[in-house]
């Protein structure tokens, strides 16, 4: 099937009525669903028994994003549109996993307070606190200001994403830089 033809189905899906072309949706789906699993099966060949629930979940929210019409054919093919929501979902899925696993600066109790981790129960507070106050203006400005908007206004990196104007992976990126250079500067395990 012709690119063209993949953009006049996706066309055919968005709506601004509750009213969808099933037809055109079942269509893509036939052709993209294969393709969905191939490059799961390909990232996270160890993970046999999530793949499936990601491919489903993948599938989706194409769909749900065809119809909202977040899709634009002069930006991006169906194609490329679809593999940036495959590599979106499966770095949100690794992340899920390997937070569950980690123990990080960001670990908090059920009343939201951060509890330190180990590395740092021998550290008392106030060399910490000279240490960031030495350290932190030192950072590169966008890491400075994602990570005072995070952990000092208590932002969500969404939130810190939507004020700065920036896409939400690169301010967690950001986030996880700055932390990784102070930790380095400030934590002597």
């Amino acid at each position: 099937m012709p690119m063209e033809n993949d953009a006049i189905l996706a066309s055919r899906i968005k709506s601004d009525t509750m009213e969808f072309d099933h037809e055109a949706e079942a269509c893509l789906l036939q052709k993209f669903y294969p393709r969905i699993r191939l490059k799961l099966e390909f990232k996270l060949h160890a993970e046999k028994d999530k793949i499936d629930d990601l491919t489903n979940e993948i599938a989706t929210e194409f769909l749900l994003s065809l119809r909202n019409g977040n899709y634009d054919p002069e930006k991006a093919s169906l194609g490329t549109y679809l593999n940036g929501i495959i590599n979106f979902k499966v770095i949100a899925y690794i992340d899920r996993k390997n937070r569950a696993r980690t123990v990080s600066i960001e670990n908090t109790n059920e009343n939201g307070i951060i509890e330190r981790p180990k590395y740092l129960e021998n550290m008392d507070n106030e060399k910490l606190i000279a240490c960031l106050r030495h350290h932190l203006p030192k950072l590169r400005k966008n890491y400075r200001e994602v990570f005072l908007l995070y952990y000092h206004d208590g932002l969500s990196v969404k939130q810190i994403a939507e004020r700065l104007g920036r896409s939400s992976l690169t301010i967690a990126n950001e986030k996880f830089q700055a932390v990784c250079s102070l930790r380095k500067k400030c934590v002597k395990k």
